[in-house]
C-alpha cells in the first residue's frame, strides 16, 4: 500500500436537488457553474408545448421543470406533472420526482429539477396577490426557492402568459420568461 491515499471513485451519483429533497438533506444552493443570481428564465418549445396541453386539461395542473442553469440564466427544457393523478396543488410524489431527475440527467448531462409549476384559471391568478400567495405555497411544498422559481401559466385575453416567480427573503420576486428556440 502505498501512502498516496485512497483512489478516487471512477463514478459518483451526483447529489440532484431532487436527491438532496427526497434524502432529506439539508438544502444547500445549487451548485451551479456560475454563482450568480437569477436573473431570466428561458422556455423552450417543447416545454411550451407541454405547458400549452397542461392547460387545455379541465383540471388546475402543477409539476416539476427540469433544464440547465448558465449563469443568472435558466433554460426550461421539460415540464412534467410531479404527482400523476393527483389534482392537488403543489402535491409532489418523491419517488416519481427521483425517476424523472435520474431520466432527464441521463438524457440531458447537467441539467436537473430546476423549479415548478402550475397553471392559473384566468387572468386573476397573476394579480400581484395571486402570484405572492401562490410563491408563498410552492415555497411552504418545498418546489421552489431563490434558485428555482416557480412558472405559472395561463390564458390572458387568449395569449399564453408565463411568468416566473420566486420567494426571497419574504419577497416576492418576479424574472423575465423568454421563449423559443436555443438559449437566449
Amino acid at each position: 500500500m502505498s501512502g498516496a491515499g485512497p483512489e478516487p471513485l471512477p463514478w459518483t451519483l451526483p447529489l440532484t436537488r431532487a436527491h438532496r429533497r427526497a434524502l432529506n438533506v439539508l438544502p444547500i444552493r445549487h451548485p451551479h457553474a456560475d454563482p450568480a443570481d437569477l436573473e431570466g428564465v428561458h422556455i423552450t418549445p417543447g416545454a411550451v408545448a407541454a405547458l400549452r396541453a397542461a392547460l387545455a386539461r379541465p383540471v388546475p395542473a402543477t409539476g416539476v421543470l427540469f433544464g440547465i442553469r448558465a449563469g443568472g440564466q435558466l433554460t426550461v427544457q421539460g415540464v412534467h406533472v410531479a404527482h400523476p393523478g393527483s389534482t392537488r396543488a403543489f402535491d409532489v410524489d418523491d419517488a416519481y420526482l427521483l425517476g424523472l431527475a435520474d431520466a432527464w440527467g441521463q438524457a440531458q448531462p447537467g441539467s436537473d429539477w430546476v423549479g415548478g409549476w402550475i397553471t392559473a384559471p384566468d387572468a386573476d391568478g397573476f394579480a400581484p396577490g395571486a402570484l405572492d400567495a401562490l410563491a408563498r405555497q410552492a415555497a411552504a411544498a418545498g418546489l421552489t426557492d431563490h434558485d428555482a422559481p416557480l412558472l405559472v401559466a395561463g390564458w390572458v385575453d387568449g395569449h399564453l402568459t408565463l411568468q416566473a416567480i420566486t420567494l426571497s427573503f419574504g419577497r416576492v420576486q418576479v424574472f423575465p420568461v423568454t421563449t423559443g428556440s436555443g438559449t437566449p
